[in-house]
């Protein structure tokens, strides 16, 4: 098979685990959490139900971070442009180690969530409820950040 077939099929799946990482929250912040809010009542049922949507959701964040470091790594050796994990030499390299810092900063904001928001709700529900909420919509904010840095790097003469 084709160099540029493989390259096609490992870029292809970064941007997979990218909808599914950044398109989950999204969809999480703008439908789920409208919908469960307005259609169930009772707290206890609601709180029930968004705890197991994000077990789930926790697990394509999981999934997609394994999956973007893995394809990213195969794109970065493929690429002539690449010239490290955080080489700031020239304006590819810096816009690119700019994207790998953010998705750090992704990653830790996803471990806090998932591990010690619950340690946070049991001293005080309201405290860790908010703190998830800002969370995500920071998270968010980073994600929708890195889809424009890659559509940039992307677009770059010579690229």
């Amino acid at each position: 098979m084709a160099n540029w077939v493989v390259i096609g099929i490992v870029s292809a799946l970064h941007d997979l685990f990218t909808a599914m990482w950044i398109g989950g929250m999204l969809a999480l912040l703008l439908a789920v959490l409208p919908a469960v809010r307005i259609t169930i009542e009772k707290e206890q049922e609601r709180k029930k139900l968004l705890e197991n949507i994000k077990k789930k959701l926790s697990i394509t964040t999981y999934v997609s971070i394994i999956g973007l470091a893995i394809t990213g790594l195969l794109l970065g050796k493929a690429s002539s442009n690449f010239e490290g994990l955080m080489s700031f030499s020239t304006n590819y390299g810096t816009m690119l180690s700019i994207k790998h810092i953010i998705v750090i900063f992704m990653v830790i904001i996803a471990l806090f969530r998932s591990i010690f928001i619950k340690k946070i709700a049991f001293k005080n529900k309201k405290v860790a409820e908010k703190l998830n909420f800002i969370l995500l919509v920071v998270n968010i904010v980073f994600g929708i950040t890195i889809l424009i840095l890659s559509g940039l790097i992307a677009r770059m003469p010579g690229s």
